[in-house]
């Protein structure tokens, strides 16, 4: 993972920039020749893949499969450059622009070899200018958003339209294009494993024996109740969009395990606050053993659930949270009130009792000095004797439609259900509601055989007794997807291509994170190949 050397005093040192040069797996670069002409190449690797050098420069590999040499051509001629990087679940994009070099300098090639292949050469980027900013393309695409991509069975094959086109235009050579439609199928079998095979060389899909994540430290403990502690980390990526939330990576009782927690800090700052609820081995586990000094892993800033831009004038917010759920939205608050003098927030949030109110203090005082700016409205479904305020669970007895205003909602499924209903029935535009749901954590794991999971192009895994075949894959050195790890985000999900599992399969693929093989299984990670 990528990270700005702490003497560091560059452009590269900036708020936010380290969060796009660690987790970042994919850049576009443009280069300029000496006609003035230009060149914009895709960049994509490991995250991870960028090495920071100082606080001004960066060096990043070219790989052998890289049969393009544009952007090095130009560089001989101008040596201007520019890149934007993009984080996946971000709608906002790093934009650095300098000059660059190309090298093959042996010991710098050889601390960026990926399973023992080194790149052909390097950029070396002088960085002179390195800003954060909100990409409108990117956020009104919502490429990150899992419903809007499109089903690959959907789609036509290349091969398949070449040869639907060869049919109409050259009558004479139908033949020619029902024998290649005919092999399609086969041939795009071939390209694909030889392409797969040039990866195998390069590095991709072959176990580094690195460990996922980056380490941080805890640095304060923060009892918020009985049942919920604030963890204050550092040396973790803060360059989040509020509502964001991380993954922590920890071992219990000899075992790894990850649990996914939103951050309650302001981002860009040099410290993370992750607020826990006891619920669950995780939680329970942090809320009763984790101590100033305490290290572990952490994965992020994931999910698209947040307000992409805290600073924008005059915006309007109505926060709705039950329990933990207060944890996005808490960094939504401290972060908006901060960037933006005159935006509103209408918070309704929802608890048992008073006793289980989080940030019950720091909510009054945030009240109390933005006022007119921030409404708090606590919704008690148990309150004690006295209680003077609202009762019940948040519904169509408190909630309003405000014109204009962003509704952001967090809490268990049922109660997301239950508000959207509700917020709908208002007459609140869909386009306006935002939703975050918090799955309660997984049930025990199952005393199941031991079975074989079968990687397509990767080979044999065993699924031990209580094993996810997430928690398999990983420590098999698999590159397995993942992010939330309660089967809630949906970034966990393969192709199941055959076998019987125990959780969460649908249209094919599996949510790994909180599924069980019952038999032995092959699966795919990606489009599964086509099959007779």
């Amino acid at each position: 993972m990528a990270s700005v050397p702490a003497v560091a005093d560059g452009p590269l040192s900036g708020a936010g920039v380290a969060g796009f040069l660690g987790p970042t797996p994919f850049f576009v670069v443009s280069s300029w020749d000496r006609d003035g002409g230009s060149d914009t190449s895709p960049r994509g690797d490991t995250p991870g893949f960028v090495q920071v050098i100082d606080g001004h420069t960066l060096a990043i590999p070219d790989r052998r499969g890289n049969k393009r040499a544009d952007t090095s051509r130009n560089l001989l001629a101008d040596d201007r450059i520019s890149v934007a990087m993009l984080v996946p679940g971000r709608t906002d994009v790093l934009h650095l622009s300098g000059t660059a070099v190309v090298t093959d300098d042996a010991n710098l090639l050889a601390d960026m070899a990926l399973g023992g292949a080194v790149p052909q050469a390097a950029l070396i980027v002088t960085v002179e200018r390195a800003e954060v900013r909100h990409n409108q393309a990117v956020a009104a695409a919502n490429i990150w958003d899992r419903a809007n991509r499109v089903d690959a069975a959907t789609l036509s094959e290349l091969m398949a339209l070449t040869t639907r086109q060869l049919g109409v235009r050259k009558p004479a050579l139908r033949w020619l294009a029902r024998s290649l439609a005919a092999l399609s199928p086969l041939i795009r079998r071939i390209i694909n494993a030889t392409y797969r095979r040039a990866l195998k060389k390069e590095g991709y899909g072959v176990a580094t024996g690195s460990r996922p994540g980056r380490p941080v430290r805890v640095i304060d403990v923060i009892r918020e109740t009985s049942d919920a502690v604030t963890l204050v980390f550092s040396g973790a990526d803060t360059g989040f969009a509020p509502g964001q939330f991380y993954t922590l990576i920890m071992e219990i009782d000899g075992r790894t395990v990850r649990r996914a927690y939103s951050a309650t800090s302001v981002p860009g700052t040099d410290r993370l606050a992750l607020t826990v609820k006891r619920n669950g081995l995780c939680s329970t586990y942090l809320n009763d053993h984790a101590r100033v000094g305490t290290e572990m892993r952490v994965l992020g800033p994931s999910g698209n659930f947040g307000v992409t831009d805290p600073a924008a004038a005059g915006a309007d917010y109505v926060l709705i949270g039950a329990g933990s759920g207060i944890t996005p939205l808490m960094s939504i608050m401290r972060t908006v009130l901060a960037a933006s003098p005159d935006t509103t927030i209408t918070l309704h949030y929802g608890n048992r009792t008073e006793a289980d109110i989080i940030f019950a203090d720091e909510l009054t005082a945030m009240r109390d000095a933005h006022p007119g700016r921030l409404t708090v409205h606590h919704v008690l479904s148990r309150p004690d004797p006295g209680w003077t305020g609202r009762t019940g669970r948040i519904g169509p007895d408190h909630l309003t439609c405000s014109e204009g205003a962003h509704y952001y909602v967090c809490g268990p499924a049922a109660m997301l259900t239950s508000v959207r209903d509700c917020l709908t029935g208002l007459g609140v535009a869909s386009d306006r509601l935002h939703e975050e749901e918090f799955t309660s954590a997984p049930e025990a794991a199952p005393e199941l055989t031991a079975r074989t999971m079968t990687v397509e192009n990767v080979g044999d895994v065993v699924v031990a007794t209580g094993q996810t075949m997430l928690d398999a894959g990983l420590a098999a050195g698999v590159p397995m997807p993942y992010s939330c790890t309660v089967g809630s985000c949906g970034e966990c999900r393969i192709q199941l291509l055959h076998g019987e599992v125990r959780g969460t399969v649908e249209d094919g693929g599996v949510l790994t994170c909180v599924s069980y093989p019952l038999t032995d299984t092959a699966v795919a990670i990606g489009p599964a190949e086509p099959r007779d």
